[in-house]
């Protein structure tokens, strides 16, 4: 009798989720050809951004994936499409929802870890991160500033969004399986970009990037140096592409140094060797000059340890 029932529920559970997607799929298929393949797309990016808000009250880890992921992309996804709201109010979304998340979770979660019962701010780089805050405020107030208001509050925007990424960042990461998960998911997405930008090297720029690139005359003085056009991936700029790549080729080339397994190791200096060669393309001077110091740091920081 309880097998039977259990039955009927998991059948009922699936038939419920059948006929939810049959109406989803005949409503866009609808709106499709009744209103363009735009309507439709529209019907796609809204049930997938309220699944992404639910989820993300459900388990706000999968927020900061997702605000990580849209880091990466914001940029070509601002190129290629029209939205009717800047870029940048999509991560202050995020951020916001993240930051509700992790509030109702601490309301109903117990302190199961050492690490949940740590306040994120008495600590030293908290302290330091709320004097910087309180400096950039006071800067609102000073006469004698030489900076435009509008600068300042934009300088006090990135304070704020220093605050949330630390404080979100504090909770998000409070295990060492946490802190692997993520490095595994950042080298694949740098693993992205420099593909990329390698292809934009060999295969040349697509024409919505030479459009781009030719719709400020300032923005073509600053990438086409010494006859080459400074590549940027589907990042901002080279200067961000060029250091962020500097960043994933050491932190490879450290992971291939360290005590991991020989696949691990190979794997890591294959990728260090290919980010790196990614990186050159973007002619940043400061990312040529961040590797060696970098590793310098690296051998610097390891010389007394036997492992």
């Amino acid at each position: 009798m309880i097998k039977s029932t259990l039955f009927r529920a998991e059948s009922l559970k699936q038939f419920s989720v059948f006929l939810t997607l049959l109406i989803l799929s005949l409503s866009i298929a609808y709106a499709t050809g009744i209103y363009g393949i735009k309507a439709g797309a529209m019907i796609v990016v809204l049930l997938l951004s309220l699944f992404i808000v639910f989820y993300i009250f459900y388990k706000y880890t999968f927020g900061f994936y997702v605000l990580l992921v849209y880091a990466h992309f914001m940029f070509l996804i601002g190129t290629l499409v029209t939205l009717p709201i800047p870029i940048g109010t999509i991560v202050d979304a995020i951020l916001v929802l993240i930051l509700l998340a992790i509030l109702i979770h601490k309301q109903y979660q117990s302190k199961s870890s050492e690490l949940e019962s740590v306040h994120p701010f008495k600590n030293v780089i908290g302290i330091f991160i709320i004097i910087s805050v309180i400096v950039d405020i006071t800067q609102v107030f000073n006469p004698n500033s030489h900076i435009s208001m509008g600068n300042t509050l934009l300088a006090l925007r990135e304070s704020l969004y220093l605050i949330l990424i630390y404080f979100i960042s504090f909770k998000v990461f409070n295990s060492k399986k946490a802190i692997i998960q993520y490095s595994m998911i950042w080298v694949f997405l740098c693993f992205l970009v420099a593909a990329y930008g390698l292809f934009q090297e060999f295969a040349g720029l697509r024409d919505f990037e030479w459009q781009f690139l030719r719709s400020d005359p300032r923005r073509f003085e600053l990438y086409f140096i010494w006859g080459r056009v400074r590549k940027w991936s589907f990042l901002s700029d080279p200067s961000v592409f060029g250091m962020q790549m500097a960043f994933c080729g050491i932190f490879c080339f450290v992971i291939a140094l360290g005590k991991f397994p020989a696949k691990v190791r190979i794997i890591s200096l294959v990728l260090a060797v290919l980010i790196l060669t990614s990186m050159s393309y973007s002619g940043t001077r400061t990312a040529v000059g961040m590797v060696p110091v970098g590793i310098a740091l690296y051998f610097l920081m390891t010389l007394n340890n036997p492992k």
